[in-house]
């Protein structure tokens, strides 16, 4: 593939996802990031379905739209909007910061099952702090050798930001 074509179909592919999300009910979304090591790793499958907000609890991993990308976080609390609107506040597991609230628009489903390596994984994926926080070291340490694939180096909070 062309570089050009490669780039236009890495710009669409979000909202492809989110169509599909949409009229079908259901998607699996392979993951590039590792905001969510080790529940999560980069090149796992995900099988996320439609989900309304309602729906949702607390520790459950969504994806959610934001700035024409995708993200796959778990739901930290739970709020309301100043209209009165419920919405989700997440945050990456290897992130020290929360995501900023997603209303119910944003919001396509919840992660309910992860594929790696031959096998299947089902929802839920635990959290553990300790694991987490070592993710994010070992993240940062491997990023020379990331580089010399022509990834760029990033600080710890950047990642999947």
């Amino acid at each position: 593939m062309q570089g050009g074509q490669e780039n236009l179909l890495t710009a669409a592919a979000p909202a492809l996802i989110a169509e599909a999300l949409r009229r079908f009910g259901a998607a699996r979304v392979q993951v590039a990031g590792a905001s969510m090591l080790p529940a999560i790793r980069p090149r796992d499958v995900l099988f996320v379905e439609r989900r309304a907000i309602q729906q949702i609890q607390i520790g459950d991993i969504v994806l959610f739209a934001l700035d024409h990308r995708l993200f796959a976080h778990r739901v930290v609390r739970k709020g309301v909007d100043t209209a009165g609107a419920p919405t989700l506040v997440t945050r990456g597991d290897t992130h020290r910061d929360e995501d900023l609230p997603i209303a119910s628009s944003q919001l396509l489903g919840q992660v309910l099952s992860v594929s790696r390596n031959g096998r299947t994984h089902a929802a839920p994926f635990p959290y553990s702090w300790a694991a987490s926080r070592l993710s994010r070291a070992a993240v940062w340490c491997l990023q020379p050798f990331w580089r010399s694939e022509g990834r760029k180096k990033m600080s710890p909070d950047q990642i999947e930001r």
